[in-house]
């Protein structure tokens, strides 16, 4: 627990002075952190240090192909390979963005996208470029303390959960779906 709070810390710390660069080291004391599953082809490690996860289900029809996070709506400190998505539109500090492609990039339109917390819930379709978009509140998680309190997923598919704002940090989450 202790490390899982230093690495969060130092984090923070990443969040406010992107110029700084952290080895997290190996920690003896740690167990290993387990890869995402096999299906998923993109995971931002910022989502596991996070204490985030993947949350398969046995009848979705659609899986968790990539899976990031921005801060304070810059894309200054995603992945590169998650800049294929970026667009000037998904700049939003604290929300849940998805999506639902094909293989090869194309929208697949029609389906909602669900956003729940331990006492209710919010969905939303699509806008014009093919995101769905739900703002989410501070709660002021401490990830040290567990898992956040949302869970985001389109409709018959699997789930990124524990979903939060780390100490009422403002970031926003992505998830790119596709058939299975």
């Amino acid at each position: 627990m202790k490390t899982l709070l230093v690495k969060f810390l130092l984090w923070l710390v990443c969040l406010v002075d992107p110029t700084i660069q952290v080895d997290y080291g190996d920690d003896d004391d740690d167990e290993p952190d387990p890869p995402p599953p096999a299906r998923i082809l993109l995971w931002d490690p910022k989502l596991t240090q996070l204490g985030i996860g993947y949350v398969p289900r046995d009848a979705a029809k659609y899986y968790l192909a990539a899976a990031w996070m921005t801060s304070n709506g810059s894309w200054e400190n995603v992945p590169d390979w998650a800049r294929q998505w970026q667009r000037d539109t998904l700049g939003g500090d604290h929300h849940c963005f998805g999506r639902i492609e094909t293989a090869d990039g194309h929208v697949i339109a029609g389906l909602r996208f669900l956003l729940t917390w331990p006492d209710g819930g919010d969905e939303r379709g699509a806008e014009a470029d093919g995101w769905a978009n739900i703002p989410i509140a501070g709660q002021n998680w401490n990830p040290a303390n567990g898992a956040g309190p949302y869970t985001w997923f389109v409709e018959s598919g699997d789930k990124l959960a524990g979903l939060g704002l780390p100490l009422n940090n403002h970031v926003s989450f992505f998830g790119v779906w596709r058939p299975k």
